[in-house]
C-alpha cells in the first residue's frame, strides 16, 4: 500500500546564517534547494525507484513523497537525512509514514503526513548521521571550528 513521507529541515535558518556575509547567505540558500532537488533525484536512483515515487513537495528544505511502501519509506527517510547532513551539517526530521490513498483524498493524505511530522518534530525525532568529532566546537556567529 502507498505511503507518505513527510521530512522537513530542522533550523534552517541555522544553516543559512552560518555566515553574515551576503554572498555565503544567498549561496547556501541556493544549496538547499539543489539538495532538495539533486539528493531526491539520487535516492531514487539509488533505491531503484524510478516510476514508484510521486513527488508533492520537494523545495526549500520540506519533502512529501508518495512511496510505494513503509519499508522503502523508512530507508529513503534516513539515507535522506544522511545525506542532508553531510551535504549541509544540518539535522532532518523524517515522520512515520502516513498512508496515501492517491490525488483524490489528497488534502486529507498531506495533512495527516503534516500531522505526523509535527509529532516527530515534537518529540525531538531528527535523523542525522553521527556527527564526526564530537567534541568540536564552532562559533555561533560565523560556524568556524
Amino acid at each position: 500500500m502507498p505511503v507518505l513521507l513527510c521530512a522537513e529541515a530542522d533550523k534552517i535558518q541555522d544553516v543559512v546564517f552560518r555566515s553574515s556575509a551576503l554572498r555565503m547567505v544567498v549561496g547556501a540558500s541556493e544549496l538547499l534547494t539543489r539538495f532538495c532537488r539533486e539528493a531526491h533525484l539520487a535516492l531514487v536512483i539509488q533505491l531503484d525507484l524510478e516510476g514508484q515515487v510521486t513527488t508533492l513537495v520537494n523545495d526549500g528544505g520540506s519533502f512529501v513523497v508518495a512511496l510505494p511502501d513503509k519499508c522503502t519509506a523508512r530507508r529513503y527517510g534516513g539515507l535522506l537525512a544522511e545525506a542532508y547532513h553531510a551535504t549541509l551539517g544540518g539535522t532532518l526530521t523524517v515522520a512515520e509514514p502516513t498512508p496515501y490513498q492517491g490525488p483524490e483524498h489528497f488534502a486529507e493524505d498531506v495533512e495527516m503526513a503534516r500531522e505526523a511530522l509535527a509529532l516527530a518534530k515534537a518529540a525531538g525525532h531528527a535523523r542525522s548521521a553521527v556527527a564526526q568529532g564530537p567534541f568540536t566546537a564552532y562559533c555561533q556567529w560565523c560556524g568556524v571550528e
